[in-house]
């Protein structure tokens, strides 16, 4: 899991080669969205989602069964595939590339957006995906 607070960690993400172009992209323009959003003075490279509560976090394949940074009510590490997100929607950002972003509110004063690349999980993984999202589980999903 690739956890970004600060908008260097997508660059770095970037730069490592973790975060293709396309999601570049979306992911910068949703951590401006946030910044703009809960905070005015503060200049983008300057500003932490990590001092509002706020996280975002990029998922890979190794990490699908991986513990969340978020307690489920019953006060264990939640999975991916056995939490309750708020909502999980599809994002298409190109012809070819789309994501999935998961929406947490843990508690009243943190918030926490995961983002999977479609396609870039197991096949447990993307159904329980396309299931959140409301979209007919494909048949065959590999």
């Amino acid at each position: 899991m690739l956890i970004i607070t600060k908008i260097d960690h997508i660059m770095k993400l970037h730069q490592s080669g973790k975060l293709p172009r396309f999601g570049l992209h979306y992911l910068m323009s949703q951590y401006l969205d946030f910044a703009a959003g809960l905070n005015h003075s503060t200049p983008p490279d300057d500003f932490s989602l990590e001092e509002h509560g706020y996280q975002m976090a990029v998922l890979e394949r190794d990490d699908s069964d991986c513990a969340l940074p978020i307690v489920s009510p019953f006060g264990a590490k939640a999975t991916l595939t056995k939490s309750h997100p708020e909502y999980v929607e599809l994002v298409e950002l190109s012809d070819d590339h789309s994501m999935y972003r998961i929406c947490y509110l843990p508690d009243n004063e943190s918030f926490l957006m995961l983002y999977v690349a479609k396609g870039s999980m197991d096949a447990d993984v993307e159904r329980w995906l396309a299931e959140q999202a409301g979209y007919p589980v494909e048949e065959g999903i590999q």
